[in-house]
């Protein structure tokens, strides 16, 4: 199964920079089985990722991954956490107007997840200067803002997330209505299968 699997490279013209490795992230801490900031897919995926690459690069963006395979043990790191509702410490940055007890209740977070197969990623778009794109929240805000097709959001941050969104499906990914940058291969080949190994 493994071999099905890759981590990728400075070589691939796709950056990186994955979230749950550090301290950057909703939780405020690394997540279990994260231990290194690497990007790991499967091969099906990274191939679809090439498309978009290609098409992103003729208006000259580059692709910036937050997540992509995620451990199983990670998902049920994000469970427990949820349980404490005393730790709230990133409540302002990531999830201002939900209560945590609502993060699972509404959908944001699951006790699956497709990232666990390995063949969907979260991420955005950034310029020749690495700047990124302007889509309106940051990564994993857990509010209707991040909903795609929210029309609250500035015109061109609309303008932005529907050509990621258009980038994304033409090469075979499927969006999901809660999150702008998270998206599943449509015909992902571990569909439904959550795999644990550690990202090392």
């Amino acid at each position: 199964m493994l071999n099905e699997f890759i981590t990728l490279t400075a070589t691939d013209s796709i950056y990186w920079d994955i979230k749950y490795s550090h301290n950057g992230n909703i939780v405020g801490r690394k997540i279990s089985g994260y231990y290194a900031n690497k990007c790991m897919m499967t091969k099906s995926c990274f191939s679809a990722l090439q498309k978009v690459t290609a098409s992103a690069k003729r208006l000259g963006y580059s692709l910036l991954i937050w997540d992509a395979y995620r451990p199983k043990k990670a998902v049920i790191d994000f469970w427990h956490w949820s349980q404490n509702l005393s730790d709230n410490g990133t409540k302002a940055q990531y999830y201002p107007n939900l209560s945590k007890g609502e993060l699972f209740a509404k959908g944001y977070f699951n006790k699956t997840s497709n990232h666990c197969s390995g063949s969907t990623v979260d991420l955005t778009l950034i310029n020749k200067s690495g700047k990124e794109l302007d889509m309106g929240t940051c990564f994993d805000f857990m509010d209707p803002l991040s909903h795609p097709h929210n029309l609250c959001v500035s015109k061109v941050v609309q303008g932005n997330r529907k050509l990621l969104q258009g980038m994304m499906i033409d090469a075979g990914f499927e969006p999901i209505d809660t999150e702008w940058w998270h998206f599943r291969l449509s015909d992902e080949p571990f569909e439904n299968q959550m795999f644990d190994f550690d990202i090392i």
